[in-house]
């Protein structure tokens, strides 16, 4: 058996506990490691350069993620289409499918170069910030914006290390990706006393070097995926969009989201909120990739499965993948209700009464999240690794933008704490509308 076919029987024949170890803790570990960064990133620049560069930071991050949720959405999206064609034992489409991915996302990050590049000073004015913020948040998305077409490409390869059963070679990039980008960070800060600026490009330097890393095994013809001559078939191009909407709506709406509190919060009080927010924000950069790295990894296992017919193992895994995200975001929710001084502690090393006081109700208020959370982003992630975007599109929208929406009217007149409670009201909302999609999906299984 040659290592391609080990790969796929990794899949398809696999144990649950022995398929949950070799693929989704490994995974886990790489995408923990991944937005670790971020979370350091954040540390980094709130203890080096203060509360108000903290906040610039904040302002500026959510559309750095914007610029990656797009390869995402092509890495993803062309991900689920590949495994169903693995499955399907149709290699040359899954291919084409790699190749043009590949060609795309390179594309559209070459567009978001310019987008950010030079709208950045335009888009932090209409976000009502005023000159003590924008010079360092423009550096900073800046910072990101000129290696955009080669980082975009860091998170889909990604993804398609994990359809080839490279797990662990995935994980050590993503580990080697986040302790660089952590020493190049803090080089640039506390040692040469650069900006804010420098650790943007820091983080980028070290996603451009394990980006090509992530590529060798491909380009050597070592993984079940090869590229191919470029097709630009509008069938591929149609499922890729369609299978990575639901993600990128989700990743995109949420971020401008929280653009849009940043901005309300900038608007009725003061640059200490954004800067709450940013932590509440960092927070759950943290404990979204156990969910996401959970979720992500056992997708193609299940896409696999889906695509040869195999819907008992669908079932297997899919059990696996919710009940290990119930006990991820119950724990979440335990340890935030217990410790929130402690955890804005980590970020801020000085802060007054009445800033430890706001930042203990937002925290705990923010916990109530993860009640819900587990259960609307394992179905999300269950609809679209069976190839069913609509339903994935669904909640994404719902828990992005609908309910967001709906909720921020609804408890605005509270203040900025009814501003801190909209994640965890809207995925209450979000949670009715999951079951009734589960529910659906169960009676699909049945009917098969």
């Amino acid at each position: 058996m040659d290592e391609n076919d080990k790969s796929i029987r990794l899949f398809e024949n696999t144990s649950m506990p022995k398929l949950f170890l070799k693929v989704s803790v490994p995974g886990s570990i790489g995408m923990i490691a991944t937005n670790i960064f971020w979370i350091v990133e954040g540390l980094l620049v709130s203890r080096a350069l203060g509360s108000t560069t903290f906040a610039a930071f904040n302002l500026a991050l959510p559309l750095v993620y914007i610029n990656f949720a797009l390869s995402d959405f092509i890495g993803v999206g062309s991900s689920v289409r590949i495994s169903i064609k693995l499955g399907q034992n149709d290699r040359k489409a899954a291919n084409e499918i790699f190749t043009l991915a590949v060609f795309l996302i390179a594309f559209t990050s070459f567009l978001m170069l310019l987008l950010l590049y030079f709208g950045g000073p335009l888009f932090f004015r209409l976000m009502n910030a005023d000159e003590t913020l924008i010079p360092d948040a423009v550096a900073y998305l800046r910072g990101y914006a000129v290696f955009a077409p080669i980082t975009a490409l860091f998170f889909a390869v990604d993804n398609y290390l994990k359809i080839s059963g490279k797990v662990k070679y995935s994980m050590a990039i993503n580990i080697i990706m986040s302790l660089l980008a952590f020493t190049l960070d803090f080089l640039f800060l506390f040692v040469f006393g650069m900006g804010v600026g420098s650790v943007a490009v820091g983080s980028s330097i070290s996603l451009s070097i394990c980006t090509l890393i992530g590529l060798l095994p491909f380009v050597r013809k070592k993984t079940v995926l090869a590229f191919t001559r470029l097709h630009l078939r509008l069938n591929h191009i149609r499922d890729i969009f369609s299978s990575g909407l639901p993600v990128f709506l989700a990743t995109t709406a949420s971020r401008l989201t929280s653009i849009f509190i940043n901005s309300i919060l900038l608007l009725v009080s003061t640059a200490d909120s954004v800067s709450i927010y940013g932590v509440l924000m960092q927070i759950d950069g943290f404990i979204m990739p156990f969910l996401y790295g959970l979720c992500d990894s056992l997708q193609p296992a299940v896409g696999y499965n889906w695509g040869k017919g195999d819907l008992k193992r669908v079932k297997k895994i899919e059990t696996v993948c919710y009940s290990v995200a119930l006990i991820i975001s119950a724990l979440s929710f335990v340890i935030l209700l217990a410790f929130p001084v402690q955890i804005m502690n980590i970020f801020f090393s000085s802060m007054d009464e009445s800033f430890i006081s706001a930042a203990r109700i937002a925290i705990v208020i923010f916990s109530f999240t993860y009640i819900t959370r587990w259960i609307n982003f394992s179905t999300q992630s269950f609809a679209s690794a069976i190839g069913m975007p609509l339903y994935a599109t669904l909640i994404s929208i719902a828990q992005a933008i609908v309910f967001p929406v709906i909720c921020f009217l609804l408890i605005f007149p509270f203040g900025v704490n009814g501003i801190y409670a909209n994640m965890a009201s809207s995925g209450l909302l979000t949670l009715i509308l999951s079951l009734i999609l589960l529910s659906k999906l169960l009676r699909l299984f049945r009917k098969s």
